[in-house]
């Protein structure tokens, strides 16, 4: 009998086509992307940041993380209601009650700790431990947000088999409070631990339209767990959006909460830098017909002249590529540099505000 053509168009191939698309076979160059590629859960779920989650998947997330399996059981069949509620349409009273909520718990919103670990901690060890702590932080925040979570088994036959669904209800909230999307997966928070175990300065870059908003405290006091020596800074971002005097009165709050800050912004760099492209390109179609014009001349010159064709380079001709004269050269940069930052002088408050730019 003759095998059956398999189809390479039908609708199977296609979304497994697109489900893989992209991907390739890593090679040994991949191997240094990141400190965080410890082949740990699922493929799909590595280095990739997950802020928001379906009841279903965060279900499931946990329960791979805790390594537990779960069997359906057949006609066990259970369906919780809850009422519904907009949490965003408060009243005055109300609106303070909850501002005030916010500031009284604040501090329980809280960068997940990376367990303590040695020489002599095996990697499976560390692995465990470092998920059983996230998943302490992750319960943490939903005892402080959410006192009880119900799902639902709905068995579906179909073909002679049963099918298992989950169906997670609504989170019932304490303090009225609802948590704003935060970052699941533990990968990530892995990429943070060992960039804040290696740094010496941890950079946060907030929006200068409202710093405070962006800005996580907590992460500068696990800075400060660290090391006291490594050193937190806040870096102002679209700085330009602020006139100057906005600009002082961030600076004189940043200086009074002892927070080490630079204001930034890439606006105008980024408009000089396209000017300065565009005369580049004229002046490189320039130089192009330039030396067209004389390598036409010299090869003119060459044919009529045979004196020229044995010619050689004078032997005196100094060598720019040696290490004497690139230290030269360096020396030469740097004592330029020096002296032009002796030549700017700028008064504390300038200092103070002055928006720094990548030039």
């Amino acid at each position: 009998m003759v095998r059956a053509k398999i189809n390479e168009n039908g609708l199977g191939k296609a979304v497994i086509r697109k489900r893989f698309n992209g991907q390739r076979r890593p090679n040994d160059e991949d191997a240094v992307l990141h400190t965080t590629e410890l082949n740990d859960g699922s493929k799909w779920n590595r280095m990739q940041s997950i802020t928001q989650q379906r009841d279903l998947e965060d279900f499931l997330l946990t329960a791979e993380m805790q390594d537990k399996d779960f069997t359906a059981e057949k006609q066990n069949v259970k369906i919780i209601t809850s009422s519904s509620s907009n949490p965003f349409l408060l009243s005055a009273e109300e609106e303070l009650s909850t501002l005030k909520k916010h500031k009284e718990n604040k501090y329980k919103l809280t960068v997940p700790r990376r367990p303590f670990w040695d020489e002599n901690t095996t990697p499976a060890q560390l692995h465990k431990h470092e998920r059983e702590s996230f998943l302490k932080w992750r319960r943490g925040l939903a005892k402080y947000s959410l006192i009880l979570l119900h799902y639902s088994l709905f068995l579906i036959q179909y073909n002679s088999s049963y099918l298992l669904f989950f169906f997670l209800t609504r989170l019932e909230e304490d303090e009225g409070f609802l948590l704003t999307p935060f970052e699941r997966n533990l990968e990530v928070w892995r990429q943070l631990w060992r960039v804040l175990e290696r740094s010496d300065i941890i950079v946060q870059i907030v929006d200068a339209r409202n710093p405070l908003l962006f800005r996580s405290e907590d992460l500068e006091q696990y800075i400060s767990e660290f090391d006291e020596n490594k050193k937190s800074v806040l870096l102002i971002n679209k700085a330009d959006m602020l006139n100057l005097k906005q600009r002082q009165y961030w600076a004189e709050y940043f200086e009074a909460n002892n927070i080490d800050y630079l204001f930034f912004s890439a606006k105008e760099a980024t408009i000089k830098q396209e000017s300065e492209i565009e005369v580049l390109a004229k002046r490189e179609q320039s130089l192009i017909k330039k030396n067209e014009d004389a390598l036409k001349l010299i090869n003119d010159l060459t044919l009529n002249n045979p004196l020229l064709k044995d010619s050689t380079p004078a032997e005196n001709e100094p060598d720019t590529s040696s290490p004497e004269s690139i230290s030269i050269k360096n020396a030469k940069l740097e004592e330029e540099f020096n002296k032009r930052i002796k030549e700017v002088n700028l008064s504390a408050d300038e200092i103070k505000t002055r928006v720094l730019s990548p030039e």
